[in-house]
């Protein structure tokens, strides 16, 4: 355990590991402050707290389990303001509105009267947004339902025969099976997808401090030409590459933990942790059927990022053990990190996107291997594409270790 102790303090104890986690955990905290693509949500912002406040009340208030009973109720709610004469505009500027979107979009005078929506005064309009989200809501269950049917034809399309019919079928069970079996839950959940967006940026933040730290693991003691002399020491050949490696996976460990606990702290200090129990799937990116809610969605996120900076710590320790140079080992590492994130022409062709999930990169994101929906064909059965990187990132980190240290270890001479 001292020599595993030695080894972190050596990797953590190099000024520009710790500039680098200094700067990613900056860079985390000015992410959360800042928003994102969310500007009414820049906590900096004198209107971030009322915004945000009134987003939770919103939400809040329609909070409830996404039955046929809330479904309707909402679809009334929302059809009586379209009616209501005070939230309508005069009878003169209705008459303006229709001239106008017929004279200039070229609709029929009935058509345009149909939209209901087009005469809403400012009190009318406001109104009528707060059950935007809600109406979206109220087709949790059919956006699922086509989404699956779209799904079983591709494979029906894209595969004739036997292949295409077994997993048509699949997906057709598997989204009948979610449609029946899952109750979604409508509420304020922004802290948790907050969360998860964060998490996307792990890549650019954990990632590059660990390609940072473990970069020279190895190939530094090439490069100081004490490779040879450490490996002639007592037990060195037998155990000093393993405890070089548990070294930098417990680097890479504390490096993802500190940065989550931070995050973790801050973004649900600032938004809350209301909603654990809400639906996740949005129906347009974030379309698999499995039955978790934002809070267990989150969870496994999380677990999935953890997995891919473990991962990706195991092949920037291979890489280094091959490397003679630290320079070359930082440059293989970052190409092999960033790679999956820069949008090539390629990168829309789905059977590249299924690839690319079993980069250690993607993985680092948490949600991203789990947002899409693909199965693998083997032998007549059929399995879920993600279960599938999991797998393989667990065998390959485990296939690394020993390769590891029989790239290290060949090195001496006379062995």
């Amino acid at each position: 355990m001292n020599y595993i102790r030695f080894e972190i303090k050596k990797i953590i104890g190099t000024p520009l590991v710790r500039i680098a986690l200094a700067i990613v955990i900056v860079l985390d905290i000015v992410s959360i402050l800042m928003g994102g693509n969310q500007p009414s949500y820049i906590v900096v912002s004198p209107e971030f707290r009322t915004n945000l406040d009134e987003l939770k009340e919103r939400r809040t208030h329609f909070a409830g389990a996404i039955t046929q009973d809330w479904i309707d109720l909402r679809r009334q709610e929302s059809e009586m303001i379209l009616h209501d004469p005070q939230y309508r505009v005069s009878e003169e500027e209705a008459e303006r509105i229709v001239e106008t979107q017929v004279r200039q979009y070229g609709y029929t005078e009935e058509r345009v009267r149909e939209r209901l929506v087009l005469f809403l005064n400012e009190r009318g309009i406001i109104e009528n947004d707060k059950y935007e989200d809600v109406l979206t809501a109220c087709d949790f269950y059919s956006n699922a339902k086509n989404f699956g049917d779209q799904m079983a034809e591709f494979y029906q399309n894209a595969y004739p025969g036997e292949k295409g019919e077994t997993l048509a079928a699949d997906t057709r069970i598997r989204y009948g099976d979610f449609v029946a079996g899952y109750t979604a839950m409508y509420n304020y959940d922004y802290g948790y997808k907050k969360f998860r967006t964060v998490l996307a940026t792990y890549p650019y933040t954990v990632g590059m401090v660990i390609l940072i730290a473990l970069a020279p693991l190895f190939s530094s003691e090439y490069t100081r030409k004490t490779d040879a002399l450490l490996l002639s020491s007592q037990d060195g050949k037998k155990n000093l590459a393993y405890i070089k490696i548990k070294a930098g996976l417990l680097t890479a460990l504390s490096v993802w933990g500190i940065v989550t606990a931070l995050n973790l702290l801050l973004v649900f200090s600032i938004f809350g942790t209301t909603g654990w129990e809400a639906y996740w799937q949005n129906w347009l990116l974030d379309v698999a059927p499995f039955p978790w809610s934002q809070g267990q969605v989150s969870v496994v996120a999380a677990l999935t990022s953890l997995l891919g900076a473990l991962f990706f710590a195991q092949i920037v320790m291979l890489v280094s053990s091959l490397s003679k140079n630290q320079f070359v080992s930082l440059v293989i590492g970052a190409v092999l990190l960033l790679f999956p994130m820069i949008d090539f022409a390629f990168t829309n062709i789905s059977a590249v996107n299924m690839l690319y999930n079993f980069f250690p990169t993607r993985m680092m994101m948490g949600m991203k291997i789990w947002q899409g929906y693909g199965l693998f064909y083997a032998a007549g059965y059929t399995f879920p594409c993600q279960y599938a990187a999991v797998a393989f990132a667990v065998v390959v980190s485990a296939a690394v270790c020993p390769l590891t240290k029989h790239f290290f270890t060949r090195r001496q001479i006379g062995n």
